[in-house]
């Protein structure tokens, strides 16, 4: 059952993917375009480093999250990434865990695939902080969910292909991750799936996009946690500032959260 779950989330974001993209001819990385979606892990596109400020509102309070990541990528299309998130709400501040990894990009005519396989490492704060990780790393990036939680340590595995015809530029951002070792561990007895898709405008001065990622726990796939957002981006020259306004909520028999996003970040190719 589990695996018949897992097979629809994955099979039909791919169906809308060209299959012939690791076939086409590649061109240099520095060609590929490179464009944000905040909701989605790295591209491979580029080397850039970047930052994310974001307001989660709701109930009354308002809690901050700052997020820094960075990706380093060879003209081969080899490359490494890494990120970390913080998190502060009234007198309580957290530290996410530190995820990084290696990834490949094949680069075509019009279709972009990127490989990835990370580790989140047990770095994140723990004790009473706990639910402000957890709460700010899943309302905020459903795929990103086993970020906010301590004492774990995780892996992950990701393939993300990049579609462009004209001024449209479509991404998908499909993977699994399991806790390997931490008490978390010892609880968890399936992986984690994310689907991510997002697409929009995209011309030389910068784009109008909108996401929807999508998080389920495969021992448990009757309740999903989703996110909407929508992001807004100029390119200005090296540096690509954007504003994203996303809301999370709920599939199944849960109650869904009453959570509005405000992000403003930068992005800046090396």
């Amino acid at each position: 059952m589990v695996l018949r779950h897992a097979l629809t989330f994955i099979s039909l974001p791919l169906l809308a993917i060209p299959a012939v993209a690791v076939a086409q001819e590649a061109v240099p990385i520095a060609e590929s375009t490179s464009v944000v979606f905040p909701s989605m892990g790295p591209d491979g596109a580029a080397s850039h480093l970047g930052a994310q400020l974001m307001l989660m509102t709701g109930d009354g309070d308002t809690l901050k999250r700052i997020d820094v990541e960075g990706q380093y990528v060879l003209p081969t299309g080899l490359g490494g990434y890494a990120a970390m998130g913080a998190s502060t709400i009234d007198d309580s501040t957290a530290f996410g865990s530190l995820e990084a990894g290696a990834l490949f990009r094949r680069a075509g005519a019009q279709t972009d695939v990127t490989f990835r396989a990370g580790v989140i490492l047990p770095t994140g704060s723990s004790g009473e902080d706990t639910f402000v990780n957890i709460l700010s790393a899943a309302y905020s990036r459903p795929s990103d969910y086993l970020r906010g939680v301590p004492e774990a340590t995780s892996l992950r595995v990701a393939v993300s292909p990049t579609v462009r015809s004209g001024n449209f530029v479509g991404r998908a951002d499909i993977g699994l991750d399991i806790a390997i070792a931490g008490e978390l561990a010892d609880e968890l007895d399936a992986p984690f799936l994310h689907v991510d898709l997002g697409g929009g405008y995209h011309n030389a001065k910068g784009a109008v996009l909108v996401e929807l990622s999508t998080m389920s726990y495969l021992e448990d796939t009757d309740e999903l946690l989703h996110l909407v957002a929508v992001t807004a981006e100029l390119n200005a020259g090296r540096a690509t500032p954007y504003v994203t306004l996303s809301r999370p909520f709920e599939s199944g028999d849960g109650e869904g959260p009453d959570i509005t996003n405000i992000a403003i970040g930068v992005r800046g190719r090396m």
